[in-house]
């Protein structure tokens, strides 16, 4: 008796310990019931696409959302996401970024085109971003454009300090007007040769596209395989860039004046007074004690006008989806698209809804006035070609900027355009194209 006892607790226990390596390795068919969707980002976006998922759930009882996040920014996540695809193991539904997504768009199905997804009321550009020849490889859901923000602290400290006033941004105020407010807001209050507060943060280059568009150049054409950064709009616009850090006047901090130190901390301290951000950063400032201290305006105007950048974020289902998940699918990127989900994903400020309705609906919320700025700027943003080169031209570009920004290189704007276009990363471009 003893024996069959011990027999019976080794199998007991032998199958508590294999029964979920079980369930992990051989899972039951999916009877299109459950659905993994995939996303990227901060604990908030995580809690806002959690919320999203138990509403969507609320609706549809019959379906479960397995939701797989990944923290942090989208370069974690989009490698995982491509290692997914390579072993055939990618969720069915996932959200995307519109800089990789031409690199991704084949492990996409086309989505419907007979109305059940709200097409008409989605944003224009927004969609070209995600149509490959024609086809609808993905549905935008948020978007943000880029502005400048400025502390209205720093520009009392400033004005304080130099005894006279300095009126914040005006609607339209131009690049002299823009690089003239930086300079008085430069200041070494305790005149220790240390500078205190500087004037704005010194973007990467894809947050100074809006300054590059508005002097009149452009990195690539139309068609994402023409390099364009050689003109000598470019060289104006580079010139200016540099002039942010190694002028005679600068008002940008060098990397050793705030080291340790990211964009948003500085403008948060006050140790920059403006900076080139996008809706997401509303969320932050209004948690802070820069909540009723900041301000929004629009890009300077430049020799061609005033010029943004926008970007979308997309959903995507997987090419492999089964037949009995696809209405799952379906169902989610209606929920996603729909008024009430629009609102649980954009209400924080966060971002910019995709849909017509919602961008509407969201004049009326607490951060309208600062919202409003950004949804009435889609009016001049664009977005920048599509390539699916893009990582490996980012990294050119930032590679010869390095050097173009040292303080003690001798080196004119002209000499670093040519170099940066014989970079084999910009000459893959002729490549791809051919």
């Amino acid at each position: 008796m003893r024996i069959a006892c011990w027999i019976l607790a080794a199998v007991c226990t032998l199958c508590w310990m294999l029964v979920d390596t079980y369930r992990h390795y051989c899972p039951p068919a999916n009877d299109g019931r459950t659905l993994r969707f995939s996303h990227f980002g901060t604990y908030q976006d995580f809690r806002v696409w959690q919320e999203l998922i138990q509403a969507f759930q609320t609706r549809h009882p019959e379906i479960t959302v397995k939701q797989e996040y990944v923290v942090g920014w989208y370069g974690l996540y989009d490698r995982k996401l491509r290692q997914q695809c390579l072993a055939k193991s990618e969720p069915h539904v996932a959200l995307v970024q519109a800089s990789s997504f031409l690199t991704l768009a084949q492990q996409f199905r086309k989505l419907p085109v007979d109305g059940q997804l709200p097409f008409d009321n989605l944003n224009d550009s927004a969609m070209a971003i995600y149509r490959v020849a024609g086809i609808p490889k993905a549905m935008p859901v948020t978007g943000g454009n880029l502005l400048v923000y400025y502390n209205k602290n720093c520009f009392a400290k400033a004005a304080d300090f130099h005894g006279t006033d300095i009126p914040f941004p005006q609607a339209n105020w131009t690049m002299d007007n823009f690089a003239a407010t930086a300079r008085q807001l430069t200041c070494d209050f305790d005149g220790d040769s240390r500078t205190d507060q500087f004037g704005f943060w010194q973007p990467r280059w894809v947050y100074y596209q809006p300054f590059l568009w508005s002097f009149g150049a452009d990195v690539l054409d139309d068609t994402g395989t023409k390099w364009s950064l050689t003109t000598e709009s470019a060289a104006v616009a580079l010139e200016f860039y540099r002039e942010m850090r190694c002028g005679p006047d600068r008002y940008v901090p060098l990397p050793h004046e705030t080291s340790q130190i990211i964009q948003d901390v500085a403008f948060l301290t006050g140790q920059t007074a403006m900076c080139v951000n996008g809706p997401w950063f509303i969320p932050l400032l209004e948690a802070s004690k820069r909540a009723g201290d900041y301000g929004v305006a629009n890009i300077p105007i430049g020799n061609a006008g005033r010029l943004t950048r926008v970007t979308w974020d997309g959903i995507a289902i997987s090419k492999r989806i089964s037949s009995s998940s696809l209405s799952s699918a379906i169902a989610f990127l209606q929920f996603v698209a729909s008024d009430e989900g629009q609102h649980i994903l954009t209400r924080t400020g966060r971002a910019l809804p995709a849909t017509h309705s919602a961008r509407e609906a969201l004049r009326n919320s607490k951060q309208r006035d600062t919202i409003q700025m950004f949804i009435d700027a889609l009016d001049y943003s664009r977005t920048e070609p599509q390539t699916p080169l893009f990582r490996q031209l980012d990294l050119a570009i930032n590679r010869h900027l390095v050097q173009y920004l040292q303080d003690n290189v001798d080196m004119e704007a002209t000499e670093f355009l040519n170099t940066l276009a014989n970079d084999p990363a910009i000459l893959s471009l002729t490549e791809i194209s051919r």
